[in-house]
């Protein structure tokens, strides 16, 4: 978090949580297409990137999501170079480096349960975005983990949270609070 700004006999003002959000864009679905919209629509006023968990943006979504290449950032390695996935400790090294560099506070995991690509740290915030990936997920112990590390759940129906509450829940406690 950006440094507090104090003025005389005020309390301190805090910026803004710079958010990454961990989002699949290859493919053209349901959830890529909230991703751009969510995106474009709120980004701009706020200081949010982008970590692909895959190679590449779909074709469609490349256009709305150009202005912002700049907060787009691979986790499998710079550029084009991709770090072999048995370097895992390079690889590691790079998502590290990616977060520190963009000080992001929290990582906004847009619906992915097991086998992530990125490995969290332990002082970062992790919120899950649900939009059915839980319907299908099975039980493991990479979804258990992530499931038990996550912070926080959106969903995008209550029928998702419900999922989410009786399939996953029964350790999580996952609750329902309305935004105002």
């Amino acid at each position: 978090m950006e440094p507090s700004v104090t003025t005389p006999l005020t309390t301190p003002v805090f910026s803004k949580p710079r958010v990454a959000h961990l989002v699949s864009l290859k493919n053209l679905g349901g959830v890529e297409r909230s991703f751009a919209r969510f995106y474009t629509h709120h980004v701009p006023s706020l200081d949010h990137h982008v970590l692909l968990q895959t190679d590449g943006i779909h074709p469609l979504l490349k256009p709305d999501l150009a202005a912002f290449k700049s907060r787009i950032h691979g986790i499998k390695g710079p550029a084009s170079l991709k770090i072999p996935r048995l370097a895992r400790p390079l690889r590691h090294a790079w998502q590290r480096r990616v977060l520190e560099q963009q000080s992001i506070d929290a990582i906004l995991v847009w619906n992915k349960i097991s086998n992530h690509p990125m490995v969290f740290p332990n002082d970062m915030r992790v919120v899950h975005y649900e939009h059915g990936t839980a319907w299908l997920a099975k039980d493991s112990p990479s979804a258990r983990a992530y499931l038990g590390r996550i912070d926080g759940v959106v969903c995008n129906s209550f029928a998702a949270l419900r999922l989410l509450q009786i399939k996953w829940g029964g350790q999580q406690g996952y609750s329902l609070s309305r935004a105002a």
